[in-house]
């Protein structure tokens, strides 16, 4: 058996903090009223499925896996990444399921979307990047742990200094 490379906290900061800072700006973009918010939308829910891909805890899978080779999609059982794989990342037949195709992971069957679908998102992930902290070592998890305390941040009280704060965690 091959020995398992972890990602560095220098790793993380770089591209893991990358997705989560920018998930995070498409996220309070799209909350504040964009003319884009089509495309918003799609980054933050393209930036949320990187995210949910690299920390979703399954048996069998995890971090560490992400460096053997890739992940399967058959892996998950999120309701959002199952939901932004259907939705948008492939161009399958549950695109278009009649009436529920407005309905959204965190919506109850027949309440549409919501103006905050990307909010509850954003808790989401956040939650989930946090659940598997300790599946990192010990540099690794402070690394991403203060990543995504100021994104969480910013998103719950976007100023130009909770952006200042996310970008100083994410960039040395």
């Amino acid at each position: 058996m091959t020995a398992i490379s972890y990602p560095s906290a220098e790793y993380l900061r770089k591209h893991v903090g990358h997705e989560i800072r920018f998930f995070a700006f498409a996220v309070v973009e799209f909350e504040e009223g964009s003319r884009h918010e089509v495309p918003l939308q799609d980054s933050a829910l393209v930036r949320a499925r990187t995210l949910l891909e690299f920390f979703t805890n399954r048996k069998g899978y995890g971090i560490k896996d992400f460096y053997r080779g890739g992940v399967r999609k058959d892996r998950f059982k999120d309701p959002w990444y199952e939901w932004i794989c259907t939705r948008l990342a492939h161009l399958e037949p549950g695109r278009e399921t009649g009436e529920s195709h407005d309905q959204w992971p965190h919506a109850e069957p027949g309440v549409t979307k919501g103006p905050d679908r990307l909010l509850r998102l954003a808790e989401h992930v956040f939650a989930t990047i946090e659940a598997r902290l300790s599946d990192l070592e010990t540099l690794s998890a402070d690394t991403v742990q203060k990543v995504t305390a100021a994104a969480r941040s910013y998103v719950r009280s976007p100023s130009p200094e909770t952006w200042e704060t996310l970008c100083s965690a994410v960039v040395l």
